[in-house]
């Protein structure tokens, strides 16, 4: 005989079980939604390293390791545990951030949207996942 629902939802392991659950969901769902195909993934990488070393390198350093800049402020490293753990579980989720963050600007760093396009923005994103991942090579 199954327990009446009033019964399970008196249960630790019920709401356990159903957080394992949407967790496992949410984690699925965003490697979908990050999966590239191959040939695609690479263009992307390859615009995404151009539009790096082009601009961005400049305040955050040919490793992404993060640099002290003239005016004082410090730009950040970009290859750190905080993201690798991110783009491991919300990847998609955390290259959207990044390239909105990118469009954007935040703190000292400017607004790249007059000089970057979604879509090359979305590729530095994608580099930067990369790098944090093991799926780049930094120079």
């Amino acid at each position: 005989m199954r327990p009446p629902i009033a019964v399970l939802l008196r249960r630790p392991s019920f709401y356990a079980a159903l957080v394992a659950v949407l967790l496992a969901a949410t984690v699925g769902q965003q490697y979908l939604a990050a999966h590239r195909p191959e040939p695609e993934r690479a263009r992307v990488l390859a615009q995404g390293r151009e539009v790096y070393g082009r601009i961005c390198h400049v305040c955050h350093g040919e490793r992404m390791e993060g640099r002290a800049l003239p005016n004082g402020a410090e730009a950040p490293p970009l290859v750190k545990p905080g993201f690798a753990f991110y783009f491991w579980i919300l990847p998609s989720a955390m290259e959207g951030f990044l390239a909105d963050l990118i469009g954007e600007g935040r703190r000292q760093m400017p607004s790249f949207a007059a000089a970057l396009s979604p879509a090359e923005r979305q590729a530095v994103a994608a580099f930067i996942h990369a790098a944090n991942t093991g799926g780049a090579r930094l120079p």
